[in-house]
Parts: C-alpha cells; sequence; structure tokens
C-alpha cells in the first residue's frame, strides 16, 4: 500500500501490524513506519501517540540512529506547530554519531541538520545565544562541516558582512524551496534573519544616510525606507526616519527633562512624608492613639453589640445601654 501511494490502507495495517509485535525492537520499527507515514499524511496525533511508544521502547541502551530520528520527528512536530525555538532545540539533541551511523536515515538527511538548524539559529537566537549554542558547540560544528554555504553564511552574519549573508542565504533559499520540511516556513525565517541584520547594522549609529544602508544591503533607498518604516511601527527599532533628507535617527532619551521629571518625584515623595508626619504629629498632641485600652474598648463594645442583638439585654430587665436596674451601665468598670 506505502508503495502504491496508498497511505491511508498503508496506516491502517501498520497500525494492527502492533498485535504482533513480540519484542521491543518489533514495536520500535511499527511505530516509526506509523510515525512515517502520519507524517505524510500530516496526522500529528498519531506521530505524537506512535514517537511515544518507541521512545518508551530504549530508555537506557538507545542506539544513536534511534535517538536521532526520534529527535528529529520532534523536530517535523515543532516546526509544524511553529515553535521555531524548540524545534531547534531537537535538532540539538540529535548525537554527532547519527552521521556515521548505519541506522536508515529516512527523516533528515544528516547534511540537512545543520542547514536547518543554522537557518533557525539565525532567525531566532540573540548573537550570544548563536554564539555559545552553534558556532561554540563542538559537537554541531561536525553538522556543520557537511555543509561549507552554511558554515559560511554564519561567518559572514558573525562579521557584520550583511550583504554577503543575505546573498548567500538567497541561493540556498532557492533550493529550500522545494524541501517539503522548511518550504512552508522559509519566507517567516528568511525575512526574520534580513530584520535582525538590520537593527543589528543600525544599533551602533546615532545616525546614518539610507542611501548606505540600502548599499550594505543590496538594494535601493526607497525599499530600505519601507523596511526600516515597518521595523519602527513595530516598535524593533527606536528611530526616526528624515525622508527629505534621507537620514535615519536614533532616538536618545532627553536628559535635561529626565532630571526635571527625577526632581519632581522626589519633591512628590518628600512632600508626602512630610504630610504623614506632620499628622502623626498631631495625633500625638490630641492624645488621639491606638493603645491596648482601645482594642479593649473596641472588644467590650462589639460583645455589647452582639448580646443586644440577641435579646439578652430584655431577656434580663436590662433597658438600654444606660440603663441597668435603674443604675447606669459601665461596660468597662472605670467610670466611662
Amino acid at each position: 500500500y506505502y508503495t502504491a501511494g496508498d497511505l491511508q490502507n498503508a496506516l491502517k495495517n501498520y497500525i494492527r501490524a502492533k498485535d504482533f509485535c513480540a519484542v521491543p525492537e518489533h514495536t520500535f520499527e511499527m511505530s516509526m513506519r506509523v510515525v512515517k507515514v502520519a507524517l505524510e499524511l500530516r496526522n500529528f496525533t498519531h506521530v505524537y501517540n506512535y514517537i511515544s511508544k518507541a521512545s518508551a521502547q530504549y530508555i537506557s541502551n538507545m542506539d544513536a540512529g534511534k535517538q536521532s530520528n526520534i529527535a528529529l520527528v520532534n523536530f517535523l512536530m515543532q516546526m509544524d506547530s511553529h515553535n521555531y525555538k524548540v524545534a531547534l532545540q531537537c535538532l540539538l539533541d540529535v548525537p554527532v554519531d547519527f552521521i556515521t551511523s548505519n541506522y536508515s536515515k529516512e527523516f533528515i538527511l544528516p547534511s540537512d541538520v545543520g542547514l536547518y538548524a543554522s537557518l533557525l539559529a539565525l532567525a531566532v537566537l540573540s548573537r550570544s545565544e548563536m554564539r555559545t549554542k552553534i558556532i561554540q558547540n563542538p559537537v554541531f560544528k561536525n553538522f556543520l562541516e557537511l555543509d561549507k554555504d552554511t558554515a559560511s553564511i554564519l561567518e559572514d552574519y558573525f562579521d557584520s558582512k550583511y550583504n554577503d549573508c543575505l546573498t548567500k542565504l538567497a541561493n540556498i533559499s532557492a533550493k529550500l524551496s522545494m524541501d517539503n520540511v522548511m518550504e512552508p516556513h522559509l519566507e517567516y525565517l528568511v525575512t526574520g534573519v534580513r530584520k535582525k541584520a538590520l537593527i543589528q547594522f543600525f544599533t551602533p549609529y546615532k545616525s546614518l544616510k539610507l542611501q548606505d544602508i540600502a548599499t550594505a544591503f543590496n538594494t535601493d533607498v526607497e525599499g530600505i525606507e519601507k523596511e526600516l518604516s515597518n521595523l519602527i511601527a513595530d516598535g524593533q527599532i527606536e528611530a526616526r526616519i528624515d525622508r527629505h533628507n534621507k537620514i535615519l535617527y536614533a532616538k536618545t532619551a532627553n536628559q535635561k527633562v529626565n532630571t526635571y521629571l527625577k526632581a519632581l518625584e522626589v519633591g512628590d515623595a518628600f512632600r508626602r512624608d512630610t504630610e504623614i508626619l506632620l499628622l502623626r504629629v498631631n495625633m500625638l498632641t490630641q492624645n488621639f492613639i491606638i493603645s491596648k485600652r482601645s482594642h479593649k474598648m473596641d472588644r467590650d463594645l462589639m460583645d455589647y453589640g452582639e448580646m443586644r442583638g440577641r435579646g439578652m439585654f430584655r431577656q434580663m430587665g436590662m433597658g438600654g445601654m444606660g440603663s441597668m436596674g435603674g443604675m447606669g451601665y459601665d461596660p468597662y468598670g472605670d467610670g466611662y
């Protein structure tokens, strides 16, 4: 059925085969075949269920080939969910032995691991994260060595040769446009790389001519102005564009205004603290303070209110609060 392209019947028969699995190896093989067909059908419910079953067969003694294919299937699931950072981590979890393993490489080739991870890193990681997780990663260097073009793109990016970097990335994008895995995400990722490059290019400057930016990114002034306008509107660049002189100015904080605002805040805090101190002094002067005796008075009044609410005074022949058998009721016993 699978060879004939009848994926639905192939999936049904692979699932039925689980009743004939006698050892963990059989269960693993059956689960991975179900996963492969389910991926082609984009049935990610089956992918999730059966990749979990495959992982459960070998918890402590899984070889590099099996570990790699499980990590790559998780990568495909995360890509479908657009969780690009998690997908990148799945690729970084692929052991280096996958390159030389004899286990079938039916999901992703070792050379593509470096390419996919580099593109995701350029799009979603900061410069420091990329240096730690990609450039200085001794395990991942083995994957980068399988594709020299990918390694050169990363080098150009870190050397701030953005024109060369984006040109090479465009050449690779032509190949990836026919890739089933990356094609749905290609435009978003390449655009993300270009936006990051623009932001990093302008960051050290207070002002910069649009012509210089356009030259660095191999485009015209009108095109770069539109790109920068979108970045400013999205809040990714704190700057403004002088459209008449074609200059991009970075927004800088007005230190004079900030100093005045800070002075006003300090003055308001001083006034508030002074009013609180004056209020306390006046309360002490008028002997209007809270003490243990005040708490006792509050408790007695609460007890009196509760007794009156229950009608206990009427049962005892008491009148109002001021009478108790013709005598004044003194709940405190001290003349109040």
